[in-house]
């Protein structure tokens, strides 16, 4: 028998068949983990598995996007997204079409996201048993507790809730196209903020630490899962919790921050915007090599549907 694909590239409508009552379905041991990476800003042409030449090209380098799309799952071609990022993701989050959740892309101070009475799927499967968590970008609403992840059915959430922010400092973008520094500087008078949040409040402690935002959530999303296999290798089978875990890279969203390792992987790209970005994609294709290598450590890959997806195309400034 062939087994299942548990690597999907593209949207898959995974979570709202969950329909059966409390009673009806048992809510331990049977059901799949589900980890979905939404990247940022993700062209189709940006993985090497879509490209027609491969072997000569110098400026697109995705191995473990391109084997984990071809030899361990399936690529999904016909599905769509909306042009901008807040959209996209109250679709997904909602089960819903943009139309009827939201298609303007506005500061999440005043914009609602999803509307309040609207059902989540983190909702949906925590409610099915699911150990639900986000890290990474939100841009689904933050005006009041209640549309922060933690107030849409997440039990934890690292996160930041604007549409982009500086990879060091973490004060919100400001919509500035000078990637090397933070220019305009953050000015709270004029609304800026630091944007980095662990569950309801402020991380404090992580945003002064000067790390490299990406590094900050790549290693809480190895952090969860190591957890949640722990935790789950000291209960019986039939007790054991599935996984829903949400990472949203901000990768390759402006301000365009790649770490230098990587920019000079690509110094022959003499285009500093299309350096930066292409530079950004590596970083992101090893991210997502070593969070399968994680799953695979942990036992968790055999049970687990793998889902990676773009928000909507990529950045144009680095075409």
């Amino acid at each position: 028998m062939v087994s299942p694909p548990r690597f999907l590239w593209g949207i898959v409508f995974f979570g709202y068949s969950l329909s059966l009552s409390e009673s009806q379905h048992n809510h331990y041991g049977s059901r799949p983990n589900i980890v979905y990476v939404l990247v940022d800003d993700l062209g189709w042409g940006n993985v090497g598995f879509n490209r027609a030449d491969k072997s000569t090209n110098l400026e697109v380098h995705t191995p473990n996007l391109d084997a984990l799309a071809t030899e361990e799952g399936r690529v999904l071609e016909r599905h769509y997204v909306h042009p901008m990022c807040t959209p996209t993701r109250c679709a997904l989050y909602s089960g819903r079409i943009p139309q009827h959740v939201g298609t303007s892309l506005e500061h999440p101070c005043t914009n609602p996201g999803i509307p309040e009475q609207m059902t989540t799927i983190a909702t949906k499967l925590r409610k099915r048993g699911y150990s639900t968590h986000f890290v990474g970008k939100w841009d689904a609403g933050m005006k009041t507790p209640n549309h922060i992840p933690l107030g849409r059915g997440f039990n934890s959430a690292l996160s930041y809730f604007e549409h982009g922010n500086w990879m060091y400092s973490f004060s919100t973008w400001e919509g500035s196209y000078n990637r090397a520094s933070e220019i305009p500087k953050c000015k709270p008078e004029k609304g800026c903020f630091t944007d980095l949040w662990y569950n309801d409040g402020p991380a404090t402690e992580l945003s002064e630490s000067g790390i490299y935002e990406e590094t900050l959530f790549v290693n809480r999303v190895k952090e969860t899962i190591y957890n949640h296999s722990a935790v789950n290798n000291n209960l019986p089978p039939n007790r054991q919790l599935p996984l829903f875990l949400v990472y949203a890279t901000r990768i390759a969203h402006y301000p365009l921050q790649p770490l230098p390792e990587y920019e000079v992987r690509f110094s022959h790209i003499e285009h500093p915007h299309r350096r930066a970005y292409t530079a950004m994609i590596s970083h992101l294709d090893d991210i997502v090599g070593d969070i399968a290598t994680s799953l695979k450590a942990t036992g968790l890959w055999e049970n687990t549907l793998f889902v990676l997806s773009s928000d909507n195309g990529g950045f144009v400034k680095a075409a």
